[in-house]
Parts: structure tokens; C-alpha cells; sequence
């Protein structure tokens, strides 16, 4: 059995930054874990939404992977803490930073070092424009018509820090007056607020980048239904039908959340008070791991499909028949659950 004990494996590379912007991977390097040797590993989500320890070998041996709660039974582990913990978190619906920040939480697992719950400054970057749809209405409060030529938040956090306008100025003195707050603390409240939205746009952005891939599965499942290759019969359209139908209400459920958090938004800068605020990022926060687990779900199913019929190949319908009753409509019954 492989030694596993802390401190033992300082040669261990952590997974890089970009590891932490998916939906179903998490660098266990991320985790308070006294197990050193583990920091090269990952937990991921398998395509029967399966929660897998994915251990990294020799590059010729290749990768392993070991359910969480069996772990101890591949290496050493002198802490009971890390094995509890890691079956903790495999039962986790997804692995995005956000989602992971409300149930680490509600765990009560510590992580000391919050940057590994953030999202890489790439990607970051990228999101500024999904950012926009939910920002743009309080820069109109803030600014009144005249918002500045940069409007990253980076940039607009620190032009508040000293605003120059007096019309801002005064903006932010009703904003403060309205949220019940010392105006030196709008650059601050509006930090928490843009962590907020932050999550949306990246939920936003992950739902952008599903819609195609998702719509080119739903299109094939409905055309091997009236292929001459289909051989399964009846049953075999109901199953293409049900799984169409599931992956059409998760993504409803996501794009119907995401919408609905922006028409709010738009409307509660123009009466903000306190209360609403705390209100919708309650709610907000309410929706977050359903929306991420939704999301995960439709990715790793996706992911796992376009691996299997690559586009252009030519698919036998007896293999559609095998691989929708073994490996996609497998766990496809929890996404209604998710929505809940």
C-alpha cells in the first residue's frame, strides 16, 4: 500500500487554477486535508454522475480511479478526519466554486485558503460581459448616464473607492442612506454584491456553452428514432423521449432561474433598501447549488456523449439502443430532485 502519510510528498504538483472553472472537478489540494500525497488527485464526477477519487499514475500506467470511501483501502491514511471528509464532499452535487462555498459551509469545513475557491482571473475576464446584464442596472443608479468608458468591475470598484462627479457622489449618498450603510462601505457592499452575480454569470456562461452541444443531442436522439438502423422497437422511443424531455426541463429550470434573477435585478436599484437586497441574495443564494448540480449533470452527460458518438462517425443503432439504457439515462431520475 502506498505511503500516504503527511508530509511525504512535497514533489506533489497541485492541480492547475484553470481546474478549479468546471462544473465537476475538484482539486483535492483545495481541501483541508492532512494527507499530502492526495494533493494530486481530484475528485471528479463520472458520466453516471458518480463521485470517483481520480488518482494520476506513471505516464505509463495511466489513471486509477477509487470511490471516496474506499481510498483507505489504496493508501495510507493516519488522519480519520481526511477519510470522513472526502465522503463527505463525493456526496456533493457539484464541484463549481460556488456551489462548493455554500455547502462547504454548511459542512462546517474550514477552508483557510479562500483563493482556491475562486475562479481563474482568465476566466474571470471572460465573464465581465455575462456580468454586464446583471451590473448595468446598478451602474444606472450609480451613474446616472454618465457611467465610465471601463466598466469592469475592477475598474468601477476603484473609481467609487474616491469617486470624482459630484453627481456620483451624491448617488452613493442616497445608496448608502437607502442600505443603511456609511458610504465608505458602498466599495465594500458592492464587492459582496458582485460576488453574488458573479456566480450568475458564470452560470450564465456555462449555459452558453451547453445550448449548442445539448441541441445537437436532443436533434440526434430524435433522429435515430426514425432511422432504418433503430432496431429497439417502442421502448426505445419512449427512452430517447423521456431523456429529450428531462435535459429539455434542466435546461428550462437553469435559463428560467438565470432570466428571472435579471428581471429582479433590473427593477430593485430603483427602490433599494437593505432588506430587498438581503432578500434577493437570500434567494440567490437559495438557487445556487440547484442551479449547479443542474448544470454539472447536463455537462458530464454531454461531455461523455460527445466521447462516445463523435460527431461524423458512423453509430450502429444498436449501440444508441445499449448506451442510452446503460450510461445515459442512468441517474437522470435526481435532476428533477435538483430543481427542488
Amino acid at each position: 500500500m502506498p505511503n500516504a502519510s503527511p508530509g511525504t510528498n512535497a514533489e506533489v504538483k497541485p492541480f492547475e487554477f484553470e481546474h478549479r472553472d468546471t462544473l465537476h472537478r475538484l482539486p483535492l489540494s483545495d481541501l483541508p486535508l492532512t494527507t499530502r500525497a492526495l494533493d494530486s488527485a481530484c475528485l471528479v464526477k463520472t458520466n453516471k454522475l458518480e463521485t470517483m477519487v481520480e488518482l494520476f499514475g506513471e505516464a505509463d500506467t495511466g489513471k486509477a480511479f477509487i470511490l471516496p470511501e474506499k481510498i483507505h483501502q489504496h493508501y495510507s491514511i493516519d488522519d480519520p478526519t481526511d477519510r470522513r471528509l472526502l465522503t463527505m464532499v463525493g456526496q456533493l452535487t457539484s464541484f463549481d466554486v460556488f456551489s462548493l462555498r455554500v455547502e462547504l459551509r454548511r459542512l462546517n469545513i474550514e477552508i483557510e485558503d479562500i483563493d482556491a475557491l475562486s475562479l481563474s482571473p482568465e476566466l474571470k475576464s471572460d465573464l465581465d460581459d455575462n456580468m454586464k446584464d446583471f451590473l448595468e442596472p446598478l451602474f444606472r443608479s450609480i451613474f446616472a448616464g454618465d457611467e465610465p468608458s471601463d466598466t469592469s468591475l475592477t475598474s468601477i470598484l476603484e473609481s467609487l473607492s474616491n469617486p470624482d462627479a459630484h453627481k456620483v457622489r451624491a448617488n452613493l449618498q442616497q445608496m448608502a442612506k437607502k442600505l443603511e450603510i456609511p458610504i465608505t462601505e458602498i466599495p465594500v457592499f458592492l464587492k459582496d454584491y458582485a460576488d453574488t452575480y458573479l456566480a450568475l454569470a458564470y452560470f450564465d456562461y456555462q449555459l452558453k456553452e451547453i445550448y449548442p452541444r445539448l441541441s445537437d443531442l436532443l436533434a440526434t436522439l430524435q433522429l435515430i428514432q426514425i432511422s432504418p438502423l433503430e432496431t429497439g422497437g417502442a421502448s426505445f422511443g419512449q427512452q430517447c423521449n423521456e431523456i429529450s424531455s428531462r435535459f429539455t426541463a434542466a435546461f428550462r429550470f437553469v435559463s428560467g432561474s438565470l432570466q428571472r434573477f435579471k428581471n429582479d435585478t433590473n427593477g430593485m436599484w430603483e427602490n433599494i433598501s437593505r432588506i430587498e437586497f438581503e432578500a434577493m441574495k437570500k434567494l440567490i443564494n437559495d438557487y445556487l447549488t440547484r442551479i449547479g448540480a443542474t448544470l454539472c449533470t447536463l455537462s458530464v452527460k454531454i461531455d461523455h456523449w460527445e466521447q462516445t458518438f463523435p460527431p461524423g462517425a458512423k453509430i450502429k443503432g444498436q449501440k444508441y439502443s445499449a448506451y442510452l439504457s446503460s450510461q445515459l439515462i442512468v441517474g437522470l431520475d435526481d435532476l428533477a430532485s435538483m430543481r427542488e
